[in-house]
């Protein structure tokens, strides 16, 4: 019997039958503990989709006219003004800049909007596509989980904590709520980052190829974003082929050559015509620069500049733990302790590279190549987004965290790995805890909000806020919807507790 120590994957003796506690096994406790994250941020993002006044966000007009626009057969420019405002709250005087993103999204959106509108409810069509960004959200969180079972299989406990330190960011479940594509964006790269890892670790076939270069496309066409997406599923394809095929070394490099520039063909083949359009419309793939003329932003400092000061990452974090549609809400103690658990995981991740690498080198152990290919493709398109944020705002942009969005999953999975291979990182204590305070985050950011928004005494607790909220807004039993989606989201959280006891039991009868 082996004890599990922080260089331990996973307890060997998690799964055999002597001494094994009763009840769900690990598989099965971590598909619980995922299902709890997703029920508690589709409980949470429902609620903010509902108390969110329409078209307080400032993009919200633009994203909706776009869609609406599409849906009556045109493809505006980004400084054409809507010609009619449907749906009420919508601003005036607000052209679809929006319109240089990709079609894809605002097709799918433009359906409830539309019936909404021919129904006569404009706004119920509004919220039902406002809930269609919670329900992708809610699909990404699901696929974060699969992206983490392939790279850590025999880490359940690292599973359900990926899922849920990065499905529970604050800003995260927030925008979810809000109708903007970044939801969307970020389900379509994670899908791309599935496809791409399992072609890593078990090797290219038919199928999974098919999947991948599915997946590249779709990420491309829903947000230029996708871009590091596609560039990630063609190294993939390479070099999966490399790693998995027996030929000899020339054939096997060729081979590996051609998959990956299959894929980036067929994605970007496909999704050429929109982006060609936009080069045609404002000389420039994504009509960036035509945008930032549009607002008159000037260039500002450079990207490495801001990727090498501090302030650049405090003010990102500020965002992700936070702040609710333009406003931030919590307290700077949260803030600190968030830092704190977030720096004290990447230190504990670091260090158990730097002593597995050691491992390797001293005993001369064989490293599992695939799975450490699928870690460094995932490093390297995490820092593709992060440097895009930071290369944004340098010419000119906003620096916004919600453009971290699509590499959520990584994010979850850095922290939760992390925290894992701290003292009792088994045991789920640290993850445990930093899950506590993602949610005491959001339900503080959240309360903040309302507060502020509805003109509400600053003593108001949550849930009554939230009721007096909804009812100024109009939504019928608003004491009933609130108490249903705090219980829904109470007994998801309870469902994660329970999947995290489980391992925990199952680590310690192992030790």
């Amino acid at each position: 019997m082996v004890t599990p120590t922080a260089d331990t994957d996973t307890p060997p003796a998690a799964d055999e039958p002597r001494g094994r506690p009763t009840g769900l096994t690990a598989a099965g406790a971590a598909r619980l503990g995922v299902a709890g994250v997703v029920a508690v941020l589709v409980a949470l993002g429902t609620l903010h989709a509902l108390v969110v006044p329409p078209f307080l966000p400032p993009d919200e007009t633009s994203h909706t006219a776009y869609a609406l626009a599409l849906s009556e057969g045109r493809y505006p420019m980004i400084d054409d003004f809507p010609g009619e405002l449907p749906i009420p709250g919508m601003r005036e005087g607000l052209s679809v800049w929006t319109s240089n993103h990709p079609p894809l999204v605002y097709l799918i959106l433009a359906v409830p909007l539309r019936l909404g509108i021919a129904l006569g409810e404009p706004l119920a069509g509004f919220h039902a596509a406002r809930l269609s960004g919670v329900a992708a959200a809610a699909a990404g969180v699901a696929l974060s989980a699969v992206l983490a079972a392939l790279v850590v299989p025999r880490r359940p406990d690292v599973v359900v904590g990926a899922a849920a330190l990065g499905g529970l960011i604050p800003h995260f479940v927030s925008t979810a709520g809000i109708l903007y594509n970044d939801a969307w964006a970020t389900l379509t790269a994670t899908a791309a980052l599935v496809a791409a890892a399992l072609v890593l670790v078990r090797g290219p076939t038919r199928r999974s190829l098919g999947w991948l270069v599915a997946a590249a496309t779709i990420a491309l066409a829903t947000r230029s974003s996708g871009a590091a997406a596609v560039a990630a599923a063609a190294g993939a394809a390479g070099l999966g082929t490399v790693l998995h095929r027996r030929d000899a070394w020339p054939w096997r490099l060729a081979v590996g050559i051609g998959a990956a520039l299959g894929v980036a063909a067929v994605a970007v083949t496909v999704s050429a015509p929109m982006y060609l359009l936009n080069l045609q419309r404002y000389g420039d793939l994504t009509g960036r620069a035509a945008l930032l003329g549009m607002f008159q932003r000037e260039p500002r400092a450079p990207a490495f500049q801001r990727l090498a000061g501090a302030s650049f990452w405090r003010d990102q974090q500020g965002q992700l733990f936070g702040q609710v549609v333009e406003g931030r809400y919590v307290p700077a103690e949260l803030v600190l302790a968030v830092r704190g658990v977030v720096l004290l995981a990447i230190a504990a991740l670091l260090a158990a590279g730097v002593r597995r690498a050691w491992r390797w080198r001293r005993h001369g152990e064989t490293p599992d190549l695939a799975r450490a290919a699928t870690g460094l493709m995932l490093a390297c398109y995490s820092a593709v987004i992060v440097y895009s944020v930071a290369e944004f705002a340098a010419v000119g942009g906003s620096q916004h965290a919600r453009y971290l969005f699509p590499a959520a999953a990584v994010i979850g999975l850095a922290i939760a790995a992390g925290l894992g291979r701290l003292p009792y990182g088994w045991t789920l204590a640290w993850t445990a805890g930093a899950v506590g305070l993602w949610l005491a985050v959001n339900l503080v950011a959240l309360r903040g909000f309302l507060v502020e928004t509805y003109d509400l005494p600053a003593s108001t607790a949550l849930a009554p806020a939230a009721v007096d909220a909804l009812a100024e807004r109009g939504v019928p039993g608003a004491g009933v919807v609130v108490a249903l989606l705090l219980t829904a989201g109470l007994a998801g959280l309870g469902c994660w507790l329970t999947a995290a006891w489980i391992l925990a039991r199952r680590g310690r009868a192992a030790a």
